[in-house]
């Protein structure tokens, strides 16, 4: 097929070192985006019972303002009383209050509020449990993989070697038809274990 897409290297294990168990639980537990989702949530949660709460009270408003003008050239109003703008100095401040007066309620909303908090803080820390299950997880995996393509490869070494001295023995004429036919399948065998077990190293890895 022309258009398959081929890789040109020959298969082979990455290089790579696994890292401490302790490490590699920690970056997961810092990075795993679940994990920072879910605290996250859990964070936003407390703002909103916080807000519900805060309903119990009122909201207040303060307003302040001053005002200070002077012109020259224009006549004196004929009382003190009488409206100036050219010529005027003033301030004046106010307090406003808005509160709607339903603790039942609020005190409904609030406790609907921190119960979801308290379930997201929950969540939370289970996210940080998945989080360090799947680091060990993937830990263990990666381990099982890097012994399987040591075995495998101390496989293949030895059923070529079986293979080659059956070929010797063929040369001169002491192997059977057999014995090189169970040489030849034993030999591939491996060598197909082997690939496999590097596939799953290299995933491993990635993971």
């Amino acid at each position: 097929d022309a258009a398959a897409d081929i890789d040109d290297k020959e298969l082979a294990a990455v290089e790579y070192t696994l890292p401490d168990e302790k490490v590699a639980v920690a970056a997961a537990n810092e990075r795993r985006p679940q994990r920072l989702a879910a605290q996250a949530g859990a964070k936003a949660a407390d703002e909103l019972a916080q807000f519900e709460a805060s309903q119990y009270y009122p909201d207040v408003a303060l307003i302040a303002s001053a005002v200070i003008s002077h012109a020259q050239g224009v006549d004196d109003p004929p009382s003190a009383f009488a409206y100036d703008p050219y010529r005027r100095t003033g301030a004046g401040a106010g307090i406003g209050l808005q509160w709607t007066f339903e603790p039942w309620n609020v005190a409904a909303r609030t406790a609907r509020a921190r119960a979801e908090a308290k379930k997201l803080h929950a969540q939370a820390a289970l996210a940080a449990v998945g989080a360090t299950y799947d680091a060990q997880m993937a830990l263990a995996e990666a381990r099982a993989s890097r012994d399987k393509v040591a075995a495998t490869a101390t496989g293949e070494k030895a059923a070529r070697t079986w293979l080659a001295a059956v070929l010797q023995n063929e040369a001169i004429g002491t192997a059977e038809a057999k014995d090189l036919a169970d040489a030849y399948i034993a030999w591939f065998q491996m060598r197909a274990q082997w690939a496999t077990a590097v596939m799953q190293w290299n995933v491993a890895v990635i993971r």
